[in-house]
């Protein structure tokens, strides 16, 4: 079926327009949370025609987005730009290279792809988002009830896993969760402190 439509060029290019600022990438996303692009990478830029071409670019495209959020401290060694590529470019990629450094399975590409991909998001969410968070005067955090409560280390001090926003982000929910569960679960017998998380959460949200 096909459709036409009275709208004048101008109109149709108007439209065109307004459907091209939903059409966004993850480099759209990049831009958005830093201000700039990973190397290389140019907002307008579009892929080759020819196929074997097109994995090169992406490939190129998905290393230098890889290579750019590890600059910015994410924790992504264990994700290669080939895991990024879709299934058929996968093959693709294989193809056209001499030694791949590892070969995934196809009938485990998939999933194995989409685990990288949330690797990525979250490293992106961790190093551009996260990153803002920054610490208040820890005056104004609220006393942690300890009484009967186990011992916790409010700023993570020893550990070298979190970041700083990680940490005062982890010292929040601490501080919240010691003092709401003492609301939540008094006088609660144990095996009924699970049904009342949900509870706890509407507190601490």
């Amino acid at each position: 079926m096909q459709f036409y439509s009275s709208a004048s060029p101008s109109q149709k290019f108007s439209r065109l327009n307004d459907f091209s600022k939903y059409n966004k990438t993850i480099y759209d996303v990049i831009l958005h949370l830093s201000g700039k692009l990973p190397p290389g990478i140019h907002s307008s830029q579009s892929l080759p025609v020819d196929y074997t071409e097109r994995v090169i670019q992406l490939h190129f495209q998905h290393s230098s987005l890889l290579d750019f959020l590890n600059a910015q401290g994410a924790c992504i060694s264990h994700v290669l730009p080939e895991f990024l590529l879709e299934p058929e470019d996968y093959k693709k990629w294989l193809e056209i290279t001499e030694k791949p450094s590892i070969v995934i399975e196809m009938t485990r590409f998939e999933a194995w792809s989409k685990g990288a991909w949330t690797d990525v998001f979250l490293q992106i969410y961790k190093v551009l988002v996260l990153s803002r968070v920054v610490p208040h005067c820890s005056s104004n955090l609220p006393p942690i009830h300890v009484q009967n409560s186990p011992k916790v280390n409010p700023c993570f001090v020893s550990s070298n896993i979190y970041s700083s926003s990680e940490r005062i982000l982890l010292n929040w929910m601490n501080t919240n969760y010691e003092n709401a569960r003492h609301i939540i679960w008094k006088n609660c017998p144990n095996g009924e402190q699970f049904f009342s998380l949900n509870k706890l959460l509407l507190i601490v949200v």
